[in-house]
């Protein structure tokens, strides 16, 4: 299901309200963060910046008695993987603070553990070949797809579609579990399809798999 609870990684600590301005800047240069989650006992209070920090006269002062602005955003235990990256893109964090049920303080998870996450769902890393569809939204059949892909001896790894600029057509990218994609190319063809471009194994490795090591590896510097 890939739920929030299952990404939780215990590698970036929260900070206490009775920690001080110089622990919290030495924990962000160690775990390479711009953010950290403030809790007293099991309550989330909210996400304190750097930058918050960095303003502080007297950096030995508390959190808690320096008052500073926390930013208390989050998502729930029982949430999706796309509502985390959904959290990112809106409010442009680095991490994703996760609460339990029970509203405490179960965790974050870091932009790195949701690409890591979204390639495995989306079987970026699974040999096979993409192929780009456009398809009116009232044609837009998954079994029909199915039917044809596995009908070539290959399966659906993983399907995405989105409205096209227009909004009058449906853009569907297949990911499937076969290197050569000719068979499957023209049996879409001969159920008239629209492929707009397709990416077979070798190209794939070269281009998709190549920027998701280089973004991986942009992310960990």
């Amino acid at each position: 299901m890939m739920l929030a609870k299952e990404l939780i990684k215990d590698t970036v600590p929260p900070l206490k309200v009775s920690d001080d301005g110089n622990r919290a800047l030495a924990w962000m240069e160690e775990f390479r963060v711009r953010f950290l989650p403030v809790i007293r006992n099991k309550e989330f209070l909210g996400l304190l910046s750097e930058s918050d920090i960095l303003k502080m006269e007297d950096h030995s002062v508390t959190i808690e008695k320096a008052e500073l602005p926390l930013n208390k955003v989050y998502i729930y235990e029982n949430q999706h993987l796309f509502d985390a990256i959904r959290f990112v893109s809106q409010f442009n964090y680095p991490i994703v603070p996760v609460l339990s049920l029970q509203n405490e303080y179960a965790g974050i998870i870091t932009v790195n553990d949701l690409i890591d996450s979204f390639a495995i769902a989306n079987g970026v890393m699974i040999p096979g070949g993409i192929i780009h569809l456009q398809i009116q939204p009232s044609e837009y059949i998954f079994s029909s797809l199915a039917r044809i892909v596995e009908s070539n001896d290959a399966a659906i790894v993983s399907l995405s579609s989105y409205p096209s600029e227009d909004g009058k057509t449906l853009e569907v990218i297949l990911k499937v579990n076969r290197i050569d994609l000719t068979r499957i190319l023209a049996a879409l063809a001969r159920n008239d399809y629209t492929v707009t471009g397709y990416y077979q194994q070798s190209e794939f490795s070269s281009v998709i798999k190549d920027r998701y090591d280089s973004l991986m590896s942009y992310l960990k510097v």
